[in-house]
């Protein structure tokens, strides 16, 4: 099935469809992903895939001030009650690495406040897909166990919500990291998730590719190779 089909049955059934999607590297996942409508992509490599999940969902940059204000102004639309949604707003904030010792949550633990943003995260997850969304975690053979962990958390959720939870990874088992790769493992025996391999582009599709985008015979040939 292709991307776009999955995302239908989610859309379909209202349901979450889970997706190992892999790929040699230079096979053009990322492309892949930026070519397919209703894709929210999180960069994995750019950082904790936590912090970047949040900046993709809501756009959160910059200042401290400026990243409270995003939130406070995506919360707002979604939590109308205001004790609340202060709550959320500080510990979303605390992925970003925004913290005041006037926040309410400024009095919890570590865990506890680690344990509140994962679950505001998922929430804003859920929000985010309710008219059908593919959240793809693209590079994610390069995440932390936090970041592992939130991904394992997103797809044990029953939310009737359609959402294709989709991780993109490199096929060369060699780059996984030894977290990824037993987590994928255990994914792989899971009937819920599926596989989606991308194979690499033959030379000759690689020049065809260039010469269609103006590239003579013999520069084509050059970079194909």
């Amino acid at each position: 099935m292709s991307l776009q089909s999955l995302y239908e049955v989610a859309r379909e059934h209202r349901s979450m469809v889970r997706v190992l999607l892999s790929a040699p590297e230079g096979a053009g996942r990322t492309h892949l992903l930026g070519t397919q409508a209703h894709v929210l992509r999180v960069d994995v490599g750019k950082g904790p895939l936590g912090a970047q999940t949040l900046r993709a969902l809501t756009g959160a940059e910059g200042s401290d001030d400026a990243v409270l204000e995003t939130l406070r102004a995506t919360l707002a639309r979604e939590e109308p009650d205001a004790s609340r949604r202060r709550t959320a707003v500080e510990l979303l904030a605390s992925l970003l690495g925004v913290r005041r010792p006037d926040f309410l949550t400024a009095h919890l633990d570590e865990d506890s406040r680690r344990e509140g943003a994962v679950l505001e995260l998922a929430r804003q997850v859920t929000y985010a897909a309710r008219d059908g969304l593919i959240l793809a975690f693209d590079d994610a053979h390069l995440a932390d166990d936090e970041g592992l962990a939130f991904i394992e958390f997103l797809s044990q959720r029953e939310a009737p919500t359609p959402l294709v939870l989709l991780v993109s990874h490199d096929a060369d088992e060699n780059r996984f990291i030894p977290s990824f790769r037993s987590r994928r493992a255990t994914w792989l025996r899971d009937v819920r998730w599926r596989t989606l391999p991308v194979p690499a582009l033959s030379r000759a599709r690689v020049v065809a590719l260039l010469k269609t985008a103006g590239a003579s015979e013999e520069r084509a040939a050059r970079l194909a190779e």
